[in-house]
């Protein structure tokens, strides 16, 4: 894919991915702002209606308690209850004269209580005492004793139960809608027995308050008694309406659970958020087909110059490197630089191309001068032959062995351009060294070379890196032969890499020169052409880091009078047959 394609997809995909982001984020906390402020007025509206619920509930609960306790100088309702406690002490004529009272009663608290159809009391052995306010009243031979709710009233213990009824033969007139009871218990206050039971009963509209002029968005309430799940009320709004949901709360909590459940119309938040969706996706697609024109835009304004030159240079492989002045190279920016950068590249190739074409022509010479000097070589290595020929016919040992030993050194380190050997190589070069340092010197040198590991003599090193620590060793650490000394040389694989340890004896060095000698290694690379002391160990550090890397080199551990210790530190390499 061409860059300004790229480019313009990165700017599309970004601007994009942000717009969406910012989009749905800013709606949907409209929607979550928007649900709360409904749920809001929702619940204010549930709980102005579950006030006024208890409220009327509140009525009907005073309105019995006034009855229990109704009292006048010629009548006390709990004194005129006791009697019938026993049903053998009271007569007909008693009966007669409770009901005169108990009408009288009912008919003055009921006064202009339309909701009220009758009230009652049903004595201890099912005998109902009742004053209708209409047209309806309990049935004649009905016994409320065997009914649920009468049974409910009873566990109420004296609180005021809520119940409803669907026995159509209970009531006179109710045809087969269900009623509702208000009731509760009168006990003696002193023996604590059941007098009767007081009976309020309401037609369900009771509760028809509640739903005249709906509150704003409900549209339907339904009241349960928690107890027995008894539906006691339902009002619903005669619209189809699909999109709604439901809030609860439970009211009456100090006398009977009552749980008030209304119905909320969300149509039209729902065809709003439609609409805003809708408006949302509209703008979006226009937004987005606007980001898309201006990113192709932008990014051909900022890729056409790179675009061409990278055309130019794929030209250029093919023709030469020389291309005419053009119109963005003059501008100050990043893509003029591009380009006179690039301007300048080809004359700086150019330039190279004939310093090329010299250093090939130079180095072609100095191939002939290898050739040649291999040739003095031979020359030397066959005059080295005569002489050591010349030794053995005369029997002169120690000159055969110098020159023997001194033509395998010469060999060995002019061997081409080869610049590694392996450490058996290495070993073979030192003993030839020390083979002419023992001739020169008159005495045998205490060297020992513990390598046996097959693994180790085979690996691969730089060429030429024991025998100057070798030479270091007898000339320095030995006065120059001037006494005798130990030079061991062992080695180890560790991580794989490899270490070679020289050490010997000798005269050691001070703080001060370990110091030094420290300091120059760690800038070896730089005084490799400049020291003349230490040559040999600042030209093997040199090498190996040359050849391995900055990882890699030599340390050298030493105290005066008791030797020094010089670590080679390679990676390991076995040697390729």
């Amino acid at each position: 894919m061409r860059i300004n394609k790229q480019l313009s997809l990165a700017i599309f995909v970004i601007a994009t991915v942000s717009l969406l982001v910012i989009s749905f984020l800013s709606f949907g906390m409209y929607y979550h702002f928007s649900s709360q402020d409904l749920e809001a007025n929702t619940k204010n509206s549930l709980n102005r209606s579950a006030s006024i619920i208890e409220e009327k509930i509140n009525d009907i609960d005073i309105l019995t308690e006034k009855v229990q306790f109704f009292s006048k100088s010629s009548y006390d309702l709990m004194t005129d209850l006791r009697k019938y406690a026993n049903e053998e002490a009271y007569t007909p004529e008693n009966l007669f004269y409770s009901s005169e009272e108990l009408e009288g009663i009912f008919r003055t608290v009921i006064y202009r209580m339309d909701y009220i159809n009758f009230m009652a009391i049903i004595l201890p052995n099912g005998e109902i005492i009742s004053y209708s306010n209409t047209q309806k009243d309990f049935s004649y031979g009905y016994n409320p004793l065997m009914s649920e709710w009468y049974r409910e009233t009873l566990e109420a213990k004296g609180n005021l139960n809520i119940s409803v009824a669907k026995e159509d033969r209970a009531i006179i007139n109710a045809g087969a809608d269900p009623t509702l009871f208000f009731s509760r218990t009168i006990y003696d206050f002193y023996s604590k027995e059941l007098l009767g039971t007081l009976v309020v009963n309401c037609e369900p509209e009771f509760f028809d308050f509640i739903s005249q002029n709906f509150p704003d968005k409900v549209i339907g309430f339904q009241l349960t008694e928690t107890k027995n799940d008894a539906v006691l009320y339902t009002a619903a709004s005669d619209e189809l309406i699909t999109d709604t949901s439901q809030l609860e709360t439970t009211i009456n909590l100090n006398r009977q659970p009552i749980l008030l459940a209304v119905t909320i119309d969300n149509s039209e938040y729902a065809e709003l958020f439609k609409t805003l969706l809708r408006n949302l996706f509209i703008i979006l697609v226009l937004l987005f087909i606007a980001i898309y024109l201006t990113s192709t835009r932008f990014s051909n304004l900022f890729t056409t110059p790179i675009v061409n030159l990278s055309s130019l240079m794929r030209k250029k492989q093919t023709t030469n490197y020389h291309f005419r002045a053009n119109k963005y190279e003059n501008r100050s920016d990043e893509i003029g630089i591009l380009y006179q950068e690039y301007r300048n590249m080809l004359e700086t190739l150019d330039a190279f191309l004939i310093d090329k074409l010299n250093s090939e022509q130079s180095l072609l010479k100095s191939e002939l001068n290898v050739y040649k000097n291999q040739i003095d070589s031979h020359f030397l290595y066959n005059t080295l032959e005569s002489i050591n020929s010349l030794a053995e016919i005369e029997e002169i040992d120690e000159i055969s062995v110098m020159t023997l030993s001194l033509s395998n050194m010469f060999r060995y380190a002019s061997n081409g351009f080869i610049n590694e050997a392996t450490v058996a190589e290495e070993l073979q070069n030192v003993e030839d060294f020390l083979h002419i340092q023992e001739i020169r010197y008159q005495h045998a040198i205490n060297y020992r070379n513990n390598i046996t590991s097959e693994k180790i003599l085979a690996a691969t090193v730089p060429k030429i890196i024991l025998q100057p620590l070798v030479e270091n060793a007898i000339y320095h650490g030995m006065n120059k032969g001037g006494f005798d000394g130990k030079i061991r040389i062992s080695a180890a694989i560790f991580e794989d890499d490899l270490y070679l340890y020289v050490s010997d004896n000798g005269m050691g060095m001070s703080e001060n020169t370990l110091y030094k000698l420290h300091a120059e290694l760690h800038q070896a690379s730089t005084l490799v052409r400049e020291k003349t002391a230490h040559i040999g160990l600042i030209n093997i550090e040199a090498r190996i880091k040359n050849f391995s890397g900055d990882d890699y080199g030599i340390t050298v551990y030493s105290h005066k009078e008791k030797g020094t210790i010089v670590i080679i530190h390679l990676p390991f390499k076995e040697a390729v047959n």
